[in-house]
């Protein structure tokens, strides 16, 4: 059986946790081995392994909805026939879809708010305190985009009958 190539697309949050978390790792483990080992510490590694900890948390949000791996309730799905069970699903995606919209604009106007009045942090006095919130709005675009690739056009293409559901053999799906 020949292994499916997944496009580059589809693994760009993968190349950015990665780097983020060795990044983090790099930094907490330095200022680690400085407090211990030279009773001495960083000053700003504290600080980046929270903002990069921020980093890694939107961009997991967004690689979770491309695998379908994010907070869902499907306790009411799961005891419903197929095709209701994908009209409820649905229709909980678009609540998503709006809760993200709403965050992505909060967030945003916070950033515009924050670029007006510039802040700082106090342990790294030359990075702006925006990029705190810069993964917000960028995880919550992910999340929407990925939403629709991963779970909102699969379900409707499934109910127009474009596209067999799980468990339905090859022959079943095809059109003629």
């Amino acid at each position: 059986m020949e292994e499916k190539k997944v496009p580059w697309y589809n693994q760009i949050e993968e190349w950015m946790l990665a780097i983020c978390f060795g990044f983090m790792t790099a930094i907490v483990g330095a200022n680690v081995i400085a407090r211990f080992g030279f009773k001495t510490s960083i000053a700003w590694a504290d600080q980046m392994g929270r903002i990069m900890f921020v980093w890694i948390t939107m961009i997991g949000v967004s690689l979770a909805a491309l695998k379908g791996t994010h907070l869902k309730v499907e306790a009411l799905t799961s005891f419903l026939p197929r095709k209701p069970g994908l009209i409820v699903s649905l229709f909980g995606d678009f609540v998503s879809v709006v809760y993200a919209v709403v965050v992505c604009y909060f967030m945003w106007s916070y950033i515009a708010n924050m670029l007006q009045f510039p802040q700082y942090f106090s342990a790294i006095p030359w990075l702006p305190a925006t990029v705190m919130y810069i993964p917000g709005v960028m995880g919550m675009i992910g999340f929407i985009i990925r939403l629709f690739q991963g779970s909102i056009i699969p379900q409707i293409q499934e109910l127009r009958g474009k596209r067999p559901g799980p468990g339905a053999s090859d022959e079943e799906g095809k059109e003629e």
